[in-house]
């Protein structure tokens, strides 16, 4: 038995289905090509700059203000001698920008106007300075220039100004600091100027610091010695002890000082008191000296041969006695207490070794006379 032949009605719906497919997909994509572009999106879509918008906040010292910073001047006199010599400069200065979204731009000094180069939506802070601050100076162990404990001093941007702070009597520099870490200082110690420069912002309070001078006391000794240390460093006012000896057969004398300075030498110490400078202080000693008296009874003491003698400890008293008419020397023994080293001889009386204050009498013998 035959097969029949397969229906050609299976074909041609098929055929209907594609064909429709076919139109649907076309027109799709016809009413596609006829919308208009979205220039905002797709990576290749340029986007005119006048469609972004920008937002300006204002800062001022580094403070956020609610105002425009806007363009104003002011007259300099830059020499209290020439009323003449006069500048204008701003009383803001415009510092720097920050832009969100990388925004740069451009600050026209001359329209006051900042310009920024738009590449998206962005927020720009707009920083200013103020030409002129305040600052605050205070000294401890100095002098203002008004005298009272504190003095304010006012300053230009981008110009160093000074003040005098002197420091008090015995005291030197020893340091400036300010509250604000950014201000920068200087002193000369010769002119005993501060020097202030940076300031960019008021309130900021600059302290100088004075401390003690140091001086170096030195000591030396003439007929004596002294105990290390012979220098010593101190403080102004203060007082220092040396120890000081004098050679043997010597006793103190006196002590002198240089730069007006004074000692005093008791029991073997030099005290130097309330130092006020550097100084070199020298204690005299001089020999040991005792007294010997000479009387001469019958005779007297030749010119040049005073009596008494001042006789350093140890050493010889030299006397030449010349007796009277009728008086004779021969077998005279001066008198001069115990212990005493003497010798007469042809008129010359010597007492050696002495070592306290003696007395000598010397009685010559009267000439017997024949008739």
């Amino acid at each position: 038995m035959k097969k029949k032949p397969k229906s050609n009605k299976g074909i041609m719906v098929v055929l209907v289905l594609l064909i429709i497919a076919c139109v649907a997909c076309g027109t799709i994509g016809y009413l596609e090509s006829t919308k208009p572009k979205d220039t905002n999106e797709g990576e290749n879509k340029e986007t005119d700059p006048k469609d972004f918008k920008v937002t300006y906040r204002y800062y001022l010292d580094g403070e956020e203000i609610d105002d425009i910073v806007e363009k104003e001047t002011l007259t300099l006199n830059n020499s209290e001698e020439f009323e003449g010599d006069t500048e204008e400069i701003y009383v803001y200065n415009f510092d720097r920008y920050s832009c969100t979204n990388n925004v740069t731009g451009t600050w026209n000094e001359e329209d006051w106007e900042f310009t920024p180069e738009l590449t998206a939506n962005s927020t720009c802070r707009l920083y200013f300075i103020k030409s002129e601050h305040t600052v605050t100076f205070k000294a401890n162990n100095g002098i203002l220039p008004s005298g009272q404990v504190e003095e304010k001093l006012e300053t230009i941007i981008n110009k160093d100004k000074t003040i005098n702070v002197k420091p008090a009597e015995g005291y030197k520099f020893e340091s400036i600091s300010c509250t604000n870490n950014d201000i920068k200082t200087e002193y000369n110690e010769e002119t005993n100027d501060v020097t202030v420069s940076n300031v960019t912002k008021d309130g900021a309070i600059c302290t100088v610091e004075f401390g003690l001078k140091d001086y170096k006391v030195e000591v030396t000794a003439q007929f004596g010695s002294v105990v290390e240390p012979k220098d010593q460093t101190v403080k102004y006012g203060a007082n220092v002890e040396f120890e000081v000896s004098p050679s043997e057969n010597y006793a103190f004398e006196t002590v002198t000082c240089t730069n007006d300075q004074h000692g005093t030498y008791v029991n073997g110490r030099l005290t130097i008191s309330g130092v006020s400078n550097d100084t070199v202080c020298t204690v005299i000693f001089r020999p040991v000296k005792y007294t010997v008296t000479l009387n001469v009874t019958g005779g007297k003491i030749s010119s040049g041969y005073s009596s008494p003698q001042s006789v350093s400890e140890g050493q010889k008293a030299t006397f030449v006695v010349e007796p009277d008419e009728g008086y004779s020397m021969t077998g005279v023994v001066p008198e001069c207490g115990e212990n005493v080293k003497t010798e007469f001889q042809s008129g010359i009386l010597n007492v050696y070794d002495v070592t306290n204050n003696i007395t000598c009498n010397l009685n010559l013998k009267k000439t017997e006379t024949t008739e």
